[in-house]
């Protein structure tokens, strides 16, 4: 029989049985129905605020998944058994993770906005059919003798008479609380806590938002975790049956250590790629060349690191959040770019307008890269994903002088095409924009550098020779 279905075996006092939830399940229950709450609180977040009010809730849930679950198994399998039924339940749990993770990183492959927006909604309700299932989970418990509930006997055949308890939790919090292990076991608990936000919430912002990969990665990777668990779970649980929990937890502490070393020595993102699409390089002109003096970024970076080992004299990050206003920090950025000796600006990966005080600074000397054929698709924090989603057969690259408080406004000097294949992405595409750029800027740069290039109002001659 399985231990879901416990035998039922009747009250010494009343000879009967009854029919109960085992321990455990109101919370998982409710931890469930908040976790739905929280993710449709996801759905109608329209700022950060909302966003961190509804993951709130939904980590709530979560701790409130994890104090309830092992007691549940407890009840239900005891003891002796609890060991395989949770090596058991664990690996379904990461077989259902994994399939969850396939299906996500389908949906935000074909459309992010939409795949997320269908996922979250998704959740909400496996959520309440989760809630639901566990409400129809009955078990078989003997009924607690009067003496026992009212503190005058301990549980069990022959349990000596005891003094009652002064409150209900006078045996069980304050004898906890002064155990020896307490304070090392809550240590412990919560440096594997902190362990945790790696692969769940660090790793995937790193991945997308530094390693500029897919946005489809993280539920890729995430997959594969589950699949590795699912197939080894049950495995490995039975090894480890003769072993020391103590020496099992610092092992499995030990490999989480080396993980997060692996990942401090991988290799980023490349040291070219970085530089251009994160960084607002300045050069001075010297005779024919130019020389970086100065790199500035709107945020933190690894183009800052790439300057810095370069060599480059003026590296600094200048987030708006730090300055008063706009016209402070940009006045404060173009202040200091002229006292490095820049006197070009050559605008790249940079999501903000520029103020117009910064731009008098460089008069028709402080250029940028968009990746469309201005005027289409303009003043777009990103602007590929929108083109492709109109389904144009051509991207491409416009080099322009930058007008002020514009991410697309600005005489054009240059516009090099790039054909879209029926089955290219965001993904795809990107690297060929980027090689274009590799290709056509040094060209740019030098037709400057020798005066060939000339601006009358909005229109810009470019001489060959």
């Amino acid at each position: 029989m399985l231990p879901f279905s416990p035998t039922a075996r009747p009250d010494p006092g009343s000879g009967t049985t009854r029919a109960r939830a085992p321990a455990g399940t109101t919370s998982l229950v409710i931890n469930n129905l908040v976790a739905a709450a929280g993710y449709v609180m996801c759905v109608f977040a329209t700022d950060w605020f909302g966003v961190f009010g509804a993951m709130f809730i939904v980590m709530i849930a979560d701790r409130m998944y994890w104090a309830a679950w092992p007691n549940f198994v407890k009840r239900l399998t005891g003891t002796a058994e609890m060991d395989s039924w949770f090596a058991l339940t664990e690996a379904i749990k990461n077989g259902c993770f994994g399939v969850g993770a396939l299906i996500g990183a389908a949906a935000l492959a074909i459309d992010p906005k939409a795949g997320a927006t269908t996922l979250i909604i998704l959740n909400a309700a496996s959520s309440v059919v989760a809630a639901w299932l566990f409400m129809t989970i009955k078990g078989t418990e003997e009924p607690v003798p009067a003496e026992v509930r009212a503190g005058t006997r301990l549980p069990g055949p022959e349990s000596p008479t005891v003094r009652p308890a002064r409150g209900p939790t006078a045996r069980t919090w304050l004898h906890v609380l002064r155990q020896s292990w307490m304070v090392p076991l809550v240590l412990a608990q919560s440096a594997l806590s902190f362990a945790w936000l790696l692969p769940v919430s660090i790793l995937p912002v790193y991945a997308v938002e530094v390693l500029h990969l897919g946005a489809w990665l993280p539920s890729t990777l995430s997959a594969l975790n589950c699949a590795g668990v699912f197939f080894l779970q049950p495995l490995v649980t039975a090894r480890l049956r003769p072993v020391r929990r103590t020496r099992a937890v610092m092992t499995s502490g030990l490999l989480a250590a080396l993980a997060v070393v692996v990942l401090a020595v991988a290799p980023k993102a490349s040291d070219g790629a970085a530089l251009h699409c994160s960084a607002t390089p300045s050069a001075p002109a010297s005779t024919g060349c130019w020389t970086v003096v100065a790199v500035a970024t709107n945020r933190v970076c690894p183009a800052l690191d790439v300057a810095r080992k370069a060599g480059i004299g003026h590296v600094a990050a200048y987030p708006v959040q730090e300055y008063a206003s706009r016209p402070e920090r940009d006045a404060r950025m173009a202040a200091d770019l002229k006292r490095a000796g820049a006197d070009f600006v050559l605008v790249g990966g940079y999501s903000e307008g520029l103020e117009e005080d910064f731009l008098r600074h460089f008069p028709d000397r402080a250029i940028s890269v968009y990746p469309t054929i201005l005027p289409a698709f303009g003043d777009l924090d990103e602007a590929i994903g929108p083109a492709l989603d109109y389904s144009v057969k051509t991207l491409g690259l416009t080099v322009r002088f930058r007008d002020p408080l514009s991410l697309s406004e600005g005489p054009i000097i240059a516009q090099i095409p790039i054909p879209v294949d029926v089955d290219d992405t965001a993904e795809s595409v990107t690297p060929k924009i980027a090689a274009v750029e590799r290709d056509q800027l040094p060209r740019i740069m030098q037709a400057f550098a020798e005066d060939r290039i000339t601006r009358e109002g909005r229109l810009v001659h470019v001489r060959t020779s």
